[in-house]
């Protein structure tokens, strides 16, 4: 019902391409949330969440057309961008060049441990942070805390796995 809020039915990429996208189905459905441009990217999550079944899980691919998010025509300046595509997200930020220069929006992106420094260093402006639900506070994305956010074992499946990338000019959180 916000005018301002809208949905595109589309795959992003840092350029105009055909891609497979492979999806996990489990009896006959859809896993949404398993999804990927990287096949091993899914097996290894499949094999870290679902242990017990993924060798019942299946892997199909689907080619889908990709666009840069850069040449979406949209009618308010983004403020805020969610970001998790199952290992893709850097490619993404690629295709965000001129929208990240001019609007400098917030960004929530899925911590994923092979993309994470390559990230931090494309958004050189920006500041990465975790949100504390404990403490009720941000804290600064460091070498301390990195565990904190990684999740690379079955016993750390409920870890803090989004990262806030606030610009270096906003001034609206404490910053710790």
């Amino acid at each position: 019902k916000n005018k301002k809020i809208f949905i595109n039915n589309l795959a992003l990429n840092n350029k105009k391409e055909v891609k497979k996208l492979y999806i996990a189905h489990y009896k006959n459905r859809t896993l949404h949330f398993l999804s990927s441009f990287d096949k091993n990217y899914i097996i290894n999550t499949i094999k870290i969440t679902y242990s017990n079944v993924y060798k019942k899980i299946n892997i199909i691919k689907k080619k889908v057309n990709c666009k840069k998010f850069d040449t979406i025509v949209i009618k308010y300046p983004p403020d805020f961008i969610k970001i998790d595509t199952e290992g893709h997200d850097y490619n993404i930020l690629l295709g965000m060049k001129k929208t990240i220069k001019k609007h400098k929006p917030v960004f929530l992106i899925e911590y994923n441990l092979t993309i994470f420094d390559k990230i931090c260093k494309y958004l050189k402006f920006y500041k990465p942070y975790i949100y504390d639900f404990k403490n009720d506070k941000f804290l600064n994305v460091s070498v301390k805390n990195k565990s904190k956010i990684s999740r690379t074992s079955k016993q750390n499946l409920l870890t803090n796995r989004n990262v806030f990338f606030i610009p270096n000019s906003r001034k609206f959180i404490k910053r710790t």
